[in-house]
């Protein structure tokens, strides 16, 4: 063993050959371990530490004094001991005010906070880099002058960088007035006057795992190391490491030659096309291959690979540690804040908000069962559903059918309350009218009304805390995953806010929730978990110095591992290299370091990686593999094994009988080609629509169809062409002029109030379609016009079933040559229409081939019905299409000689239907078909 020096090689166990050196070279007599310092790279290690320890000594010790590195210099700042560190936030705001107030041009006058901050974020990390490399001021001369010729970077860059030098020094200067500090400043060395004094708190000092080293980090170890009471233990051998090699010659550490040579490295490649394949390849893995998942680590170079690997690992866990945390951005609370923000981003004036940002805030499950006023929180749930009905235009009240609406007038609004209070007392609740007014206003008062007025991040952190307070006593907060940790999380976050130095500085209103939303978006909710039992799920770095009988990693992709920063949105690369600031080639060896150090420890290696034709295998898999080549001196190919991810839906194998009941009411039913239509396609769905009557959901946030265009249209056609029943229409200039004075009333008064800055798009739209429509017309041959928009009721039998129709047609026409023409305007898709009668003709009559050849009944029916009412006369259907002006008939004009025939294909075809819908041993099935289940209103329901 070297004085200053000891290497322990990779093959052998860090922790436990530590744990030898530190029993059996320091532990005799009387002595203990309480005197020996131990210094890690991070926190992690110090429990495995004590732990192989006690399995050396099998009885109770004092165990030595373990810090991390940020710790130790935290211990040895003697003038900093007391100082607070500076958070984050308080650092960007120090850099904001400078670069407003003293440096002219850098940043335009209007430019908030909130927007300055990701720029500020990557000032504040340049100086620390400075300070941790111990660049002084004088350094930074060459940059400003080159700055004041031009670097390649935009002006206001070049800006910055004349004055970074001032900036700095300002900077430091407001820290230590405001009596805070930073980890560069701890770093830098500029109070360890008395270092000698406390290095004599030590018998010995061992820095454990040394490899890269920052300027101040090697000052500080080599002045322990001269004092004679520190050692470094290395975890490899130098020769292999060019930083290792520097950090020798850095510290003045003697070479030392590994004890042992790197046996090869034994791993098994697998590849996947994403990171769900991937996850599924770990699962098997786990599942399968592996046998001691106690002594396993899961290493993820990518945090947003947790939440997926979980979702396939989770079932085969008994117990784990997850490192890396879950993005605070996908709980429920983060969620809410955002939907909060974004109700005031789109607010107009006062109390005006945009009902779709304004709804979203009331129907989040935590605001819609909380408890505002102490009652019962199916309060607030049905009123929240009442106030989106009325936005919808279910009923007519002071904001029916707005797209902005003035808040203040909900709590005054009779109908919602009315309508809110007939569904509570008929739910047995117990409330009055006065209390659902309450409601509503506490409502508003806490979720839109205090974000309006707020004025600096104090006023924020105690409206916060109300609301807070209030959603963890009142609502469901508690019960959602993660919600402790998260909720923590929030309250955090407030205390900070009220206690930054600039907590009473003015802000704009929706600035301080700028701020807060901004905090909020990068954090993570860490997992619960123990870093001594179970499998653990890490991150690369979080590796260091242990070690894992079995190893899979995941993302083994170049720009993951290794994840370099090639180039830097701020500080040009010229620049950093100016300053010996050369981190990117330093960065690989130590990534490289660290992966090598893991997989040579461990027994088994699987290495994972995606091959989605973006992102190459990693660096480090060709490496491995040439190496192993080399050795065998064979190019043979590595073997690859791929990976599948299976999705499969599953759906519940139920299915619902009917009964005489049910029976009997179909029969007693009035169907429509719609409601036949659903039937045919899924039993199920017209079960649920039909039986049950259920219905889907309008939504005020849906698109142009959740307004009614369907109805618009059809309701303008009927008003414009009403005046020509019975006779021929004249499209003239006369006409034309009308029609399309009667669109820009009709649009403006029931369209444009309802939509956003939509409605300019959607009216040219629909202008552009009114004139080809206008120009088809001219050219029509139509004779006369009977009725439009004529509702009628019919009755059919069928094979004995008397069943009751109700159809509406849009327009009857009699064409030049005689016949009658139903036509049906579409404003959306075109339904498909019956099959050719060549395919008819062999059509067995089941449920499925019906669906597959006639497709829908709605034309059929037309024909049918309108030849009993106009008996003799050649009758067709045709759907008109309003988005390319098409017309697709039932009877093409080649079928016209076996018109009847197809109709009573048709005929026999509903009847097989209905005797089908009518049989009571014939359940109703769920129709699988992926595209359509997808997006059916029931999907939740049968699958």
């Amino acid at each position: 063993m070297n004085a200053r020096g000891i290497i322990i090689d990779f093959n052998d166990n860090f922790i436990d050959k530590l744990a030898d050196l530190l029993v059996n070279e320091y532990l005799s007599g009387d002595n203990d371990l309480s005197r020996i310092a131990c210094v890690f790279g991070g926190k992690r290690p110090a429990l495995f530490v004590n732990r192989a320890i006690a399995r050396i000594l099998n009885k109770p010790f004092l165990p030595p004094k373990i810090f991390s590195m940020d710790e130790y210099v935290r211990y040895m700042s003697h003038d900093n001991m007391n100082m607070r560190l500076a958070s984050d936030l308080e650092l960007t705001y120090i850099v904001y005010s400078i670069a407003q107030k003293k440096i002219s041009g850098f940043i335009q006058e209007n430019t908030s906070f909130s927007d300055f901050m990701p720029w500020a974020h990557e000032i504040v990390s340049f100086i620390e880099q400075l300070d941790l490399e111990c660049i002084d001021n004088s350094r930074l001369s060459d940059i400003e002058k080159s700055a004041g010729i031009g670097f390649d970077v935009p002006e206001s860059i070049n800006k910055l960088l004349k004055n970074i030098g001032s900036l700095r020094t300002f900077y430091r200067a407001r820290l230590k007035e405001l009596g805070i500090t930073t980890r560069g400043m701890l770093y830098s060395g500029q109070s360890f006057d008395n270092l000698a004094d406390k290095l004599k708190d030590f018998d010995k000092i061992f820095f454990c795992g040394t490899f890269y080293l920052h300027k101040a980090e090697t000052i500080l170890i080599k002045n322990a190391l001269d004092s004679g009471r520190a050692a470094c233990v290395f975890h490899g051998a130098f020769q292999e490491w060019d930083v290792l090699k520097k950090v020798f010659k850095d510290l003045q550490i003697e070479n030392i030659q590994s004890p042992h040579v790197t046996k090869d490295i034994k791993f098994s490649l697998y590849k996947g096309h994403d990171t769900h394949t991937q996850s599924a390849i770990v699962a098997n893995i786990f599942n399968n291959e592996i046998k001691d998942k106690n002594d396993t680590v899961i290493v993820l170079p990518r945090a947003e690979a947790v939440t997926p690997l979980l979702m396939q690992i989770a079932p085969l866990l008994r117990k784990c540690n997850v490192s890396m945390g879950y993005p605070f951005k996908r709980t429920a609370l983060y969620v809410l804040f955002d939907l909060i923000y974004r109700a005031q981003e789109s607010r107009m004036e006062n109390s005006v908000y945009y009902s779709k940002d304004f709804l979203s805030v009331l129907k989040h499950p935590l605001i819609k069962n909380t408890s505002f006023i102490n009652i019962d929180s199916r309060i607030t749930r049905i009123l929240a559903h009442k106030i989106e009905e009325t936005l919808i235009g279910r009923w007519e009240s002071s904001i029916s059918g707005s797209i902005f609406i003035d808040i203040r007038k909900i709590p005054q609004d009779p109908k919602i309350i009315n309508e809110a209070l007939g569904t509570l007392t008929g739910m047995g609740i117990d409330v009055t009218y006065p209390q659902l007014s309450e409601t509503l206003s506490a409502i508003n008062e806490f979720c839109f009304l205090r974000w309006q007025k707020l004025t600096s991040l104090f006023d924020l952190s105690n409206k916060l805390k109300d609301l807070m307070d209030m959603l963890v006593n009142k609502s469901i907060a508690a019960t959602f995953p993660f919600a402790a940790k998260s909720i923590k999380k929030i309250y955090a976050v407030i205390e900070e806010f009220a206690s930054v130095f600039f907590n009473n500085d003015s802000f704009q209103s929706l600035e301080v929730l700028s701020i807060f939303i901004k905090q909020l978006k990068n954090d993570v909710v860490p997992f619960i978990g123990s870093p001594l039992s179970g499998t653990q799920i890490l991150g690369l770095f979080e590796t260091r110095l242990l070690n894992f009988k079995n190893v899979i990693l995941m993302d083994v992709n170049e720009s993951y591992l290794p994840k370099l920063k090639i180039t830097e949105s701020l500080i040009p690369r010229e620049v950093m290299l100016m300053l010996g600031l050369n981190r990117l080639e330093k960065e690989e060896e130590i990534q490289r370091y660290h992966f090598k150090r893991l997989l040579s420890g461990a027994e088994n290696n699987y290495i994972v990686y995606s091959s989605d034709n973006v992102h190459e295998r990693s660096r480090f898999i060709e490496e491995l593999i040439w190496a192993k080549q080399l050795k065998e001196q064979s190019l043979k190919s590595f073997e690859v094994k791929d990976g599948v991810f299976i999705s499969q839906v599953s759906f519940k194998d139920e299915q619902i009988n009917k009964t005489s009941d049910i029976a009997d009411y179909l029969m007693s039913q009035t169907y429509s080609a719609s409601r036949i239509d659903t039937y045919l396609n899924c039993p199920m769905q017209f079960y649920f629509k039909y039986v049950l009557g259920l219905n889907e959901k309008e939504d005020v946030s849906e698109d142009i169809d959740a307004i009614g265009i369907g109805t618009f249209v059809h309701e303008l056609l009927d008003k414009a062409f009403k005046q020509f029943i019975g006779k021929k229409p004249g499209i003239d200039a006369k006409f034309t002029k009308y029609f399309f004075k009667l669109f820009d009333d009709k649009f403006d008064n029931e369209i444009k109030k309802r939509t956003k800055s939509g409605a300019i798009l959607l009216k040219n739209i629909l202008t552009a379609r009114f004139e080809s429509f206008i120009n088809a017309e001219k050219q029509s041959d139509t004779k006369e016009i009977i009725e439009l928009e004529n509702r009628r009721f019919a009755s059919l039998d069928l094979n004995g079933m008397k069943v009751a129709f109700q159809y509406t047609i849009d327009r009857l026409e009699e064409l030049s040559d005689g016949t009658l023409m139903v036509t049906d305007y579409k404003t959306g898709s075109v339904k498909k229409v019956p099959a050719k009668i060549e395919s008819l003709q062999k059509m067995a009559f089941t449920r499925e081939e019906i669906k597959k050849q006639i497709k829908s009944f709605q034309l059929p029916l037309y024909y049918h019905f309108i030849n009993e009412v106009f008996p003799g006369k050649t009758v067709n259907a045709q759907l008109y299409s309003l988005r390319d002006m098409t017309k697709t008939c039932f009877i093409p004009l080649q079928e016209t000689s076996s018109a009847e025939i197809k109709n009573e294909i048709c005929r026999k075809a509903l009847a097989a239907v209905f005797e089908e819908l009518f049989n009571v041993k014939v359940p109703f099935v769920a129709d699988r078909e992926e595209t359509k289940c997808a997006y059916c209103p029931f999907r939740q329901m049968c699958a």
